[in-house]
């Protein structure tokens, strides 16, 4: 019986040498692969000696400290910032374009203000001459109309009221016929003396002419 025990402990001894033996190779082997790393082994020593397991780290730990990751996992990190800065690139010149492209928009829509405006007033002092030329008409188509002597009344009102410029412009246009008529009416001193100012201003249209463009249209006078 004591024989048998002898060769029954005999064999545990070898089981447990074999088995350590084979785990030690099994471990070589691991870490020779990259099975197996610090984090790894401390996780086994703690479950061997039954001590608390340290914390795992998460996947934002594996990415914080990529030393630890595969070829495959660096090259895919390196490959994922790569392409975060081509966005980033790309975003960068869409915005430059953009502006680009609406400083081009404000400088073309500044420009087509300023024709606009200068079109503007080109079209404001045409309309002015029109209405001050197309109250003249009128003016002196009426006093074509009356009688020279009450034309002279009217031509008198105005020239008393600082008008003498605007009767000259529109007796310009009158007739030699028409004028005469009227002038013949011109009489007293007072009269002879307006008279003259408004045939010095007849004769010499060149000064006429400069002050055209100040003066002011005449209301269309009613006949009495």
């Amino acid at each position: 019986m004591g024989k048998l025990l002898g060769m029954f402990g005999a064999v545990m001894v070898y089981f447990c040498i074999a088995s350590v033996i084979t785990l030690a190779v099994m471990l070589v082997y691991a870490k020779s692969q990259g099975f197996l790393d610090p984090d790894k082994v401390a996780t086994m020593l703690a479950v061997a000696r039954g001590d608390e397991l340290p914390a795992a780290k998460g996947n934002d730990g594996e990415k914080e400290n990529p030393k630890n990751a595969t070829y495959e996992e660096l090259e895919q990190f390196r490959q994922l910032r790569e392409r975060n800065l081509e966005l980033r690139e790309q975003a960068m010149r869409n915005q430059r374009d953009l502006l680009a492209s609406e400083r081009l928009k404000l400088q073309s829509a500044i420009e087509q203000f300023a024709d606009d405006k200068q079109e503007y007033a080109k079209n404001l002092v045409e309309n002015q001459d029109r209405a001050i030329q197309q109250g003249r008409d009128n003016i002196r188509q009426l006093w074509e109309t009356v009688k020279p002597k009450l034309a002279k009344e009217l031509i008198l009102n105005m020239i008393d009221k600082g008008e003498l410029r605007e009767v000259a412009a529109i007796m310009r246009d009158m007739t030699i016929a028409k004028q005469a008529k009227i002038v013949a009416e011109f009489k007293s001193e007072s009269e002879q003396a307006k008279l003259d100012d408004l045939l010095r201003l007849l004769r010499v249209p060149n000064e006429l002419a400069k002050q055209d463009s100040g003066l002011q249209p005449v209301p269309e006078t009613a006949n009495p």
